[in-house]
Protein backbone atom coordinates (compact mmCIF):
# COMPACT_ATOMS: atom_id res chain seq x y z
CA UNK A 1 0.00 0.00 0.00
CA UNK A 2 2.98 2.41 1.03
CA UNK A 3 4.48 1.47 -2.55
CA UNK A 4 1.44 2.70 -4.27
CA UNK A 5 1.21 5.84 -2.21
CA UNK A 6 4.72 6.48 -3.15
CA UNK A 7 4.21 5.49 -6.90
CA UNK A 8 1.04 7.74 -7.36
CA UNK A 9 2.60 10.66 -5.64
CA UNK A 10 5.61 10.72 -7.94
CA UNK A 11 3.67 10.30 -11.12
CA UNK A 12 1.13 13.68 -9.76
CA UNK A 13 4.41 15.21 -9.39
CA UNK A 14 5.87 14.94 -12.57
CA UNK A 15 2.18 15.69 -13.70
CA UNK A 16 1.85 18.57 -12.24
CA UNK A 17 5.86 19.78 -13.25
CA UNK A 18 4.76 18.87 -16.73
CA UNK A 19 1.67 21.09 -16.72
CA UNK A 20 3.82 23.79 -15.04
CA UNK A 21 6.83 23.46 -17.34
CA UNK A 22 4.04 23.76 -20.52
CA UNK A 23 2.40 26.54 -19.32
CA UNK A 24 5.98 28.50 -18.68
CA UNK A 25 6.91 27.77 -22.05
CA UNK A 26 3.84 29.07 -23.70
CA UNK A 27 4.48 32.25 -21.40
CA UNK A 28 8.10 32.70 -21.78
CA UNK A 29 9.03 30.76 -24.69
CA UNK A 30 11.05 27.86 -23.01
CA UNK A 31 9.82 25.35 -19.90
CA UNK A 32 12.21 26.16 -17.29
CA UNK A 33 13.23 29.97 -17.49
CA UNK A 34 15.89 31.51 -15.55
CA UNK A 35 16.85 35.07 -15.63
CA UNK A 36 20.43 34.47 -15.59
CA UNK A 37 19.98 33.74 -19.58
CA UNK A 38 19.07 37.41 -19.48
CA UNK A 39 22.19 38.63 -18.09
CA UNK A 40 25.76 38.87 -17.90
CA UNK A 41 28.70 40.42 -16.02
CA UNK A 42 30.53 43.28 -17.96
CA UNK A 43 33.73 42.95 -17.34
CA UNK A 44 34.36 46.69 -18.25
CA UNK A 45 32.24 47.89 -15.66
CA UNK A 46 31.93 45.19 -13.28
CA UNK A 47 27.81 45.58 -13.89
CA UNK A 48 25.35 42.80 -14.35
CA UNK A 49 23.90 43.86 -17.72
CA UNK A 50 21.30 42.36 -19.77
CA UNK A 51 22.26 39.88 -22.84
CA UNK A 52 22.05 42.22 -26.16
CA UNK A 53 19.55 39.96 -28.45
CA UNK A 54 18.28 37.72 -25.66
CA UNK A 55 14.81 36.90 -25.58
CA UNK A 56 12.54 34.85 -23.17
CA UNK A 57 9.21 34.92 -24.58
CA UNK A 58 7.87 38.15 -25.01
CA UNK A 59 10.64 39.89 -23.12
CA UNK A 60 13.24 40.86 -25.96
CA UNK A 61 16.92 42.98 -25.30
CA UNK A 62 17.39 44.73 -28.57
CA UNK A 63 21.06 44.66 -29.40
CA UNK A 64 22.46 47.50 -27.29
CA UNK A 65 21.20 45.38 -24.24
CA UNK A 66 18.12 47.66 -23.29
CA UNK A 67 14.65 46.38 -23.11
CA UNK A 68 12.67 48.36 -25.84
CA UNK A 69 13.12 49.42 -29.79
CA UNK A 70 16.47 49.70 -30.62
CA UNK A 71 17.64 53.39 -31.42
CA UNK A 72 20.91 54.35 -33.57
CA UNK A 73 23.62 55.55 -30.98
CA UNK A 74 23.74 59.01 -33.85
CA UNK A 75 20.50 60.58 -32.80
CA UNK A 76 18.51 61.36 -35.81
CA UNK A 77 17.40 65.60 -36.67
CA UNK A 78 14.43 66.67 -34.94
CA UNK A 79 14.35 63.64 -32.75
CA UNK A 80 14.41 64.17 -28.47
CA UNK A 81 15.37 60.97 -26.88
CA UNK A 82 14.08 60.22 -23.77
CA UNK A 83 16.67 57.90 -21.17
CA UNK A 84 14.56 55.56 -18.46
CA UNK A 85 16.86 54.85 -15.54
CA UNK A 86 15.17 52.92 -12.71
CA UNK A 87 15.71 49.02 -12.17
CA UNK A 88 12.90 46.07 -12.01
CA UNK A 89 10.17 49.02 -11.97
CA UNK A 90 10.94 50.72 -15.37
CA UNK A 91 12.14 47.28 -17.12
CA UNK A 92 8.93 45.98 -16.58
CA UNK A 93 8.94 42.39 -16.61
CA UNK A 94 5.44 41.58 -15.58
CA UNK A 95 4.09 43.30 -18.12
CA UNK A 96 5.04 40.96 -21.28
CA UNK A 97 4.71 43.50 -24.53
CA UNK A 98 6.42 46.42 -24.80
CA UNK A 99 4.00 47.98 -26.01
CA UNK A 100 2.03 48.01 -22.72
CA UNK A 101 5.29 49.00 -20.70
CA UNK A 102 5.03 52.49 -19.05
CA UNK A 103 8.37 54.44 -20.81
CA UNK A 104 6.90 53.14 -24.42
CA UNK A 105 3.25 54.64 -23.39
CA UNK A 106 5.09 57.97 -22.42
CA UNK A 107 7.28 57.86 -25.16
CA UNK A 108 4.39 57.13 -27.60
CA UNK A 109 1.94 60.01 -26.05
CA UNK A 110 4.59 62.59 -26.57
CA UNK A 111 5.33 61.72 -29.84
CA UNK A 112 1.62 61.81 -30.43
CA UNK A 113 1.25 65.46 -28.88
CA UNK A 114 4.29 67.00 -30.53
CA UNK A 115 3.78 66.24 -34.16
CA UNK A 116 6.72 68.06 -35.32
CA UNK A 117 9.12 66.19 -33.63
CA UNK A 118 10.62 62.60 -33.36
CA UNK A 119 10.76 60.87 -29.74
CA UNK A 120 12.72 57.57 -29.35
CA UNK A 121 13.81 56.22 -25.78
CA UNK A 122 15.94 54.40 -23.60
CA UNK A 123 14.74 51.86 -20.93
CA UNK A 124 17.15 51.76 -19.09
CA UNK A 125 15.79 50.15 -16.00
CA UNK A 126 18.10 47.05 -15.24
CA UNK A 127 16.39 44.47 -12.62
CA UNK A 128 18.16 44.39 -9.25
CA UNK A 129 20.35 48.10 -9.99
CA UNK A 130 20.66 50.68 -7.10
CA UNK A 131 21.15 54.11 -7.52
CA UNK A 132 24.38 53.70 -7.48
CA UNK A 133 24.51 50.85 -10.18
CA UNK A 134 22.62 53.44 -12.43
CA UNK A 135 24.48 56.01 -12.02
CA UNK A 136 27.68 53.76 -13.53
CA UNK A 137 25.17 52.82 -15.85
CA UNK A 138 24.55 56.36 -16.92
CA UNK A 139 28.23 57.12 -17.26
CA UNK A 140 29.51 54.43 -19.12
CA UNK A 141 26.64 53.91 -21.33
CA UNK A 142 23.34 55.88 -21.43
CA UNK A 143 25.05 58.61 -21.79
CA UNK A 144 26.85 58.35 -25.06
CA UNK A 145 23.35 57.73 -26.54
CA UNK A 146 23.05 61.72 -26.02
CA UNK A 147 19.71 61.71 -24.21
CA UNK A 148 17.70 65.00 -23.81
CA UNK A 149 15.84 64.15 -20.99
CA UNK A 150 16.48 61.67 -18.37
CA UNK A 151 13.68 60.48 -15.93
CA UNK A 152 14.24 58.62 -12.70
CA UNK A 153 12.31 56.25 -10.87
CA UNK A 154 14.10 54.50 -7.87
CA UNK A 155 13.30 54.05 -4.44
CA UNK A 156 12.67 49.96 -3.24
CA UNK A 157 16.03 48.39 -4.40
CA UNK A 158 17.95 51.03 -2.13
CA UNK A 159 15.59 50.84 0.71
CA UNK A 160 15.56 47.02 0.83
CA UNK A 161 19.43 46.73 0.30
CA UNK A 162 20.22 49.73 3.12
CA UNK A 163 17.43 47.39 5.60
CA UNK A 164 20.07 44.10 4.55
CA UNK A 165 22.84 46.22 5.68
CA UNK A 166 21.56 47.33 8.70
CA UNK A 167 20.12 44.17 9.49
CA UNK A 168 23.85 42.59 9.04
CA UNK A 169 25.50 45.34 11.16
CA UNK A 170 22.84 45.07 14.45
CA UNK A 171 23.54 41.03 14.42
CA UNK A 172 20.10 40.20 12.90
CA UNK A 173 20.34 37.31 10.30
CA UNK A 174 20.64 38.09 6.61
CA UNK A 175 18.38 35.73 4.90
CA UNK A 176 18.77 35.11 1.33
CA UNK A 177 15.42 35.84 -0.70
CA UNK A 178 15.92 32.08 -1.67
CA UNK A 179 18.14 29.22 -0.95
CA UNK A 180 19.58 27.55 -4.01
CA UNK A 181 19.89 24.18 -4.74
CA UNK A 182 19.89 20.58 -7.10
CA UNK A 183 16.48 20.92 -6.55
CA UNK A 184 15.16 24.91 -6.86
CA UNK A 185 17.26 24.85 -10.00
CA UNK A 186 15.91 22.01 -11.72
CA UNK A 187 12.46 21.39 -10.82
CA UNK A 188 9.99 24.48 -11.26
CA UNK A 189 7.23 23.30 -9.14
CA UNK A 190 9.68 22.59 -6.19
CA UNK A 191 11.18 26.36 -6.89
CA UNK A 192 7.35 27.84 -7.23
CA UNK A 193 6.08 25.97 -4.01
CA UNK A 194 9.48 26.49 -1.87
CA UNK A 195 9.04 30.56 -3.11
CA UNK A 196 5.05 30.61 -2.06
CA UNK A 197 5.63 28.85 0.96
CA UNK A 198 8.39 31.39 1.87
CA UNK A 199 6.10 34.59 1.07
CA UNK A 200 3.33 33.43 2.54
CA UNK A 201 5.30 33.05 5.87
CA UNK A 202 7.14 36.07 6.02
CA UNK A 203 3.77 38.39 4.70
CA UNK A 204 1.94 36.77 8.13
CA UNK A 205 5.20 37.15 10.23
CA UNK A 206 5.48 41.16 9.07
CA UNK A 207 2.19 41.74 10.31
CA UNK A 208 2.41 40.18 13.90
CA UNK A 209 3.11 42.51 16.11
CA UNK A 210 4.97 40.33 18.67
CA UNK A 211 7.23 38.79 15.84
CA UNK A 212 10.40 39.81 16.57
CA UNK A 213 11.33 42.55 14.08
CA UNK A 214 14.29 45.24 14.36
CA UNK A 215 13.31 48.92 14.55
CA UNK A 216 14.92 51.83 12.72
CA UNK A 217 15.21 55.60 12.43
CA UNK A 218 13.90 55.70 8.76
CA UNK A 219 15.49 59.25 8.36
CA UNK A 220 19.15 58.31 9.41
CA UNK A 221 18.78 55.06 6.82
CA UNK A 222 17.74 57.03 3.80
CA UNK A 223 20.76 59.31 4.98
CA UNK A 224 23.07 57.42 2.01
CA UNK A 225 19.98 57.17 -0.26
CA UNK A 226 20.02 61.04 -0.09
CA UNK A 227 23.40 60.95 -0.60
CA UNK A 228 23.48 58.57 -3.76
CA UNK A 229 20.30 60.03 -5.42
CA UNK A 230 21.84 63.46 -5.27
CA UNK A 231 24.94 62.65 -7.15
CA UNK A 232 22.35 60.18 -9.68
CA UNK A 233 20.56 63.47 -10.27
CA UNK A 234 24.09 65.66 -10.89
CA UNK A 235 25.27 63.42 -13.68
CA UNK A 236 21.86 63.39 -14.97
CA UNK A 237 22.04 67.08 -15.47
CA UNK A 238 25.00 67.43 -16.73
CA UNK A 239 24.09 64.98 -19.31
CA UNK A 240 20.46 65.49 -20.21
CA UNK A 241 18.94 69.66 -21.02
CA UNK A 242 15.95 67.83 -18.46
CA UNK A 243 15.58 66.05 -15.62
CA UNK A 244 12.70 64.30 -14.18
CA UNK A 245 12.81 62.47 -10.66
CA UNK A 246 9.84 60.82 -9.34
CA UNK A 247 8.79 59.53 -6.43
CA UNK A 248 7.96 56.09 -5.82
CA UNK A 249 4.77 54.39 -5.98
CA UNK A 250 4.33 51.39 -3.85
CA UNK A 251 1.08 49.06 -3.33
CA UNK A 252 1.57 49.38 0.43
CA UNK A 253 0.30 52.06 2.21
CA UNK A 254 -0.95 53.65 5.19
CA UNK A 255 -4.63 53.82 3.88
CA UNK A 256 -4.73 50.17 3.35
CA UNK A 257 -6.68 48.06 6.01
CA UNK A 258 -4.59 45.54 8.02
CA UNK A 259 -5.76 42.84 5.39
CA UNK A 260 -5.02 44.92 2.31
CA UNK A 261 -1.54 45.71 3.84
CA UNK A 262 -0.92 41.75 4.36
CA UNK A 263 -1.37 41.40 0.61
CA UNK A 264 0.54 44.15 -0.51
CA UNK A 265 3.24 43.20 1.60
CA UNK A 266 4.16 40.28 -1.02
CA UNK A 267 7.15 40.98 -2.19
CA UNK A 268 8.20 43.57 0.16
CA UNK A 269 7.92 40.74 3.46
CA UNK A 270 9.65 38.41 1.15
CA UNK A 271 12.98 40.72 0.31
CA UNK A 272 12.82 42.39 3.94
CA UNK A 273 11.51 39.84 6.64
CA UNK A 274 14.02 41.85 9.19
CA UNK A 275 10.67 44.75 9.69
CA UNK A 276 7.52 45.11 10.17
CA UNK A 277 4.93 46.25 7.85
CA UNK A 278 4.40 49.05 9.68
CA UNK A 279 8.10 49.99 9.44
CA UNK A 280 8.14 49.14 5.24
CA UNK A 281 5.07 52.03 4.72
CA UNK A 282 7.51 54.39 6.95
CA UNK A 283 10.78 53.71 5.06
CA UNK A 284 8.79 53.76 1.65
CA UNK A 285 7.38 57.37 2.89
CA UNK A 286 10.70 58.31 4.46
CA UNK A 287 12.22 57.31 0.99
CA UNK A 288 9.82 59.45 -0.95
CA UNK A 289 10.79 62.52 1.16
CA UNK A 290 14.28 62.77 0.33
CA UNK A 291 13.03 62.39 -3.75
CA UNK A 292 11.22 65.19 -3.31
CA UNK A 293 14.24 66.71 -1.46
CA UNK A 294 16.88 66.16 -4.13
CA UNK A 295 14.60 67.27 -6.38
CA UNK A 296 13.95 70.80 -5.03
CA UNK A 297 17.61 70.78 -4.21
CA UNK A 298 18.56 70.07 -7.60
CA UNK A 299 16.24 72.38 -9.14
CA UNK A 300 14.73 69.44 -11.62
CA UNK A 301 11.18 68.16 -12.49
CA UNK A 302 9.02 66.00 -9.95
CA UNK A 303 6.43 63.80 -10.41
CA UNK A 304 4.98 63.19 -7.60
CA UNK A 305 2.86 59.60 -7.92
CA UNK A 306 3.66 58.10 -4.95
CA UNK A 307 -0.07 57.41 -4.10
CA UNK A 308 -1.58 57.93 -7.84
CA UNK A 309 -1.81 54.25 -8.51
CA UNK A 310 -4.75 52.34 -7.33
CA UNK A 311 -2.96 49.86 -5.12
CA UNK A 312 -4.73 46.57 -5.51
CA UNK A 313 -3.86 43.80 -7.20
CA UNK A 314 -5.55 44.61 -10.59
CA UNK A 315 -2.77 47.60 -10.99
CA UNK A 316 -0.06 45.77 -9.15
CA UNK A 317 1.62 42.54 -9.73
CA UNK A 318 2.81 42.31 -6.22
CA UNK A 319 4.42 45.14 -3.33
CA UNK A 320 6.10 47.38 -6.29
CA UNK A 321 5.75 45.94 -9.89
CA UNK A 322 2.46 47.29 -11.93
CA UNK A 323 0.25 44.59 -14.21
CA UNK A 324 -0.91 46.78 -17.43
CA UNK A 325 -3.15 48.52 -16.09
CA UNK A 326 -0.75 49.89 -13.59
CA UNK A 327 1.52 50.67 -16.65
CA UNK A 328 -0.94 52.68 -17.69
CA UNK A 329 -2.06 54.86 -15.07
CA UNK A 330 1.60 55.35 -14.33
CA UNK A 331 2.01 56.35 -18.47
CA UNK A 332 -0.87 58.71 -17.77
CA UNK A 333 0.09 60.48 -14.33
CA UNK A 334 3.88 60.95 -15.86
CA UNK A 335 2.51 62.33 -19.01
CA UNK A 336 0.15 65.35 -16.81
CA UNK A 337 3.16 66.19 -15.21
CA UNK A 338 5.85 66.73 -17.97
CA UNK A 339 3.94 67.77 -20.70
CA UNK A 340 5.00 71.73 -19.98
CA UNK A 341 8.75 70.90 -19.34
CA UNK A 342 8.69 69.18 -22.73
CA UNK A 343 6.58 71.70 -24.69
CA UNK A 344 9.21 74.35 -23.41
CA UNK A 345 12.37 71.96 -24.85
CA UNK A 346 10.76 71.55 -27.78
CA UNK A 347 10.00 75.08 -28.06
CA UNK A 348 13.58 75.56 -27.18
CA UNK A 349 14.98 73.46 -30.02
CA UNK A 350 12.84 75.12 -32.77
Amino acid sequence: MITIVVVVTILLALLAEGAIRFRQHLKYGQSNPSVTTLYKTDQATGLRLLVAGAKQGDLIINKQGFRGPAIPLSKPEKTIRIAFIGASTTFSAEVRKIEDTWPHLVTQTLKARFKNRNFDYINAGVPGFTVQESLKNLKYRVGKFNPDIIFIYYATNDFSSDVRDLAGRKGNKVEKPQEDSWLTRNSVLWFLLKKQIVVWHRQRSAAKPSAKKFTFDAKELSKLFEKRLGNLTQESKRTAKLVVLATFSPRLRQSLSPEERIKAAITAAYYMPHISITNMIKGYEQYNTVIRKVARKNKVVLVDVADKIPPDGTHYNDSVHFREAGSREMAKYVISKILDPVGKLVTAQK
